[in-house]
C-alpha cells in the first residue's frame, strides 16, 4: 500500500461521512431462515464433494498399487477390475483390493528384482552377491526356482541377459553392436566362455528346504566374473513377469477377489473372472517386413496367457527388443547352449483354464526357444494340449490352432484364416 508524503500532491478520495441507519426488524426471522438454509445447502454440497471424491463408483476401473509402495516396475503392470460384487461396498472393497495388490505386487517385485538391493530382502540381486552361502528367501521366489525345475539353466543365463539389455538399450546401430555377438567377434567370446562354465556345472542352484538356497559358483568361475564385471549370475529376466502375475493373481484370488484381470507389458495375463464376461487379447503377427494384428482372441471364464514372440509391437517393448536398419531384430530369449536369441516361429501364444502363467511359460520355452518348428515341436504342443495349454501361432497368412471354444478367433486379417494345427505346419 503506497504511503502519502508531503510531496505527494495527488488528492486521494474522501469518503462520505458514515450515517446511522436505523433496520427494521420486519424479516429477521425470514433472513435467519434463509441462512441456515444457506449453511445447511453448503454443508451437502461440502460434504457431497467429499463422499464423491472418497468414493469409487461401480464399473470397470484400473487399479493402481498404493503411491508409498517401493515398487520399481509398477508401470508394468494392469489390474482391471470390475468392484462392487461383495457385500462390502464398491468403496471398501476398492480399498482392500487395492492393499492387497499393493502388498503382493511389492513382494514379488522385490523378489525378483537383479538389479536393486533392498534392506532386509534377500531377492536375487542379493543371491548374487552372496553366493555359496545359504541364504534365506521369500517363498514367492523359492517356489519360483522349484517350478523352474531342469530349466534352471536359464536363470544361469544372467551375465548374457545384462549384454542384451545393452543392446536394447542402445540408441544406435553401432552402440548395439558393440554389445551383439552377432557382430562383436570379442563378445562372441565371451558368450562362448559363459556358455562353457553353465555347460560344465560351474553354476548350480541348490534348493535346500525350508525357503533356503546356496548359489554355488566355482573358483574359476567367480574369478572369471571379476575379471570381466560380472554382477547377476542369476536373473529371471524376461521370465519374471509369468510368476509375479501368477503371485498377485493367486492372492486376489484367495481373498475372493476375482472380477477382473492382471497382464504385465510383456504378454502375460490372468484373468480371473469366473462369471461369463468376455475378454479379448490381439494376435500379433509378423509379415513382409510389417507388423499386423491377425485376429482377435475372445475368451471367458479364468485363463492363463503367455504370449512370446520375435518382434517389437508396442512402445514398451522398447525395453526388450532392438530393430537394426538392415531389419534384423534381437530379442530377450536367449538358446542356453549358444547365448544367442533364437525362436522356432515367429511368434506363439498359450492358454490355459487351468494352468498359470509360469506353468505355461515353462512348457512353451523349449519349443518356441529353439532353431527349427519340427515334428517333435508339433509333438509336444500336441501333448500340451492334452493337459489343457493349448496353443496358437501364425504362419503365411495362416493361423494355426490346437485349442477348442475356450478362445474364439474373431476379426481376422484380410487373407487370413484358421487352421487345425494336427500336421506340421510352417
Amino acid at each position: 500500500m503506497a504511503k502519502r508524503t508531503v510531496g505527494d500532491k495527488r488528492d486521494l478520495p474522501h469518503p462520505k461521512p458514515v450515517q446511522r441507519v436505523e433496520l427494521s426488524d420486519k424479516y429477521i426471522r425470514l433472513r435467519l431462515f434463509l441462512v441456515v438454509i444457506l449453511v445447511l445447502i453448503g454443508g451437502t454440497c461440502l460434504a457431497y464433494a467429499l463422499m464423491s471424491w472418497l468414493t469409487v463408483d461401480s464399473g470397470w476401473t484400473t487399479i493402481s498399487p498404493d503411491s508409498a509402495a517401493d515398487i520399481v516396475e509398477r508401470d508394468h503392470f494392469e489390474l482391471q477390475y470390475e468392484p462392487g460384487a461383495s457385500d462390502l461396498g464398491t468403496t471398501a472393497e476398492n480399498k482392500a483390493i487395492v492393499l492387497i495388490y499393493t502388498d503382493a505386487l511389492e513382494l514379488a517385485c522385490q523378489s525378483f528384482q537383479a538389479d536393486v538391493e533392498y534392506e532386509n530382502v534377500h531377492n536375487i540381486y542379493y543371491i548374487n552377491r552372496h553366493v555359496n552361502e545359504d541364504i534365506v528367501v521369500e517363498s514367492v521366489l523359492y517356489e519360483a526356482f522349484e517350478k523352474m525345475g531342469d530349466q534352471l539353466v536359464y536363470l544361469y543365463l544372467g551375465p548374457l541377459y545384462a549384454e542384451y539389455y545393452a543392446v536394447f538399450a542402445s540408441g544406435d546401430d553401432t552402440e548395439a553392436a558393440i554389445y551383439d555377438p552377432q557382430y562383436n567377434e570379442e563378445q562372441q567370446v565371451y558368450f562362448e566362455e559363459v556358455c562353457s562354465f553353465i555347460g560344465d556345472g560351474d553354476i548350480e542352484l541348490k534348493l535346500l528346504g525350508d525357503n533356503t538356497v546356496r548359489l554355488e559358483v566355482s573358483e574359476d568361475y567367480e574369478a572369471f566374473a571379476e575379471e570381466y564385471g560380472i554382477a547377476s549370475y542369476l536373473d529371471f529376466f524376461w521370465m519374471k513377469n509369468a510368476f509375479i502375475v501368477d503371485y498377485v493373481a493367486d492372492c486376489l484370488a484367495e481373498s475372493g477377489y476375482t472380477n477382473g484381470q492382471i497382464s504385465s507389458v510383456d504378454g502375460y495375463v490372468r484373468c480371473l473372472d469366473t462369471r461369463e464376461i468376455s475378454y479379448a487379447i490381439n494376435l500379433m503377427d509378423s509379415a513382409e517386413d510389417f507388423i499386423l494384428q491377425a485376429a482377435s482372441c475372445s475368451y471367458a471364464g479364468p485363463m492363463s496367457i503367455v504370449m512370446l514372440k520375435s518382434f517389437p509391437v508396442y512402445v514398451s517393448d522398447e525395453m526388450s527388443y532392438y530393430t537394426y536398419e538392415n531389419g534384423e531384430i534381437r530379442f530377450p530369449y536367449l538358446d542356453p547352449e549358444t547365448g544367442l536369441c533364437t525362436s522356432a516361429l515367429s511368434g506363439l501364444l498359450c492358454y490355459s483354464e487351468t494352468a498359470g502363467c509360469a506353468e505355461t511359460l515353462l512348457r512353451m520355452m523349449p519349443v518356441y526357444i529353439s532353431s527349427e518348428f519340427d515334428e517333435e515341436s508339433l509333438s509336444e504342443l500336441s501333448n500340451m494340449a492334452d493337459q489343457g495349454i493349448y496353443s496358437i501361432y501364425c504362419s503365411a497368412q495362416v493361423i494355426y490352432r490346437n485349442g477348442g471354444d475356450e478362445m474364439t478367433l474373431t476379426e481376422l486379417y484380410d487373407g487370413y484364416h484358421v487352421s487345425a494345427l494336427s500336421a506340421l505346419s510352417q
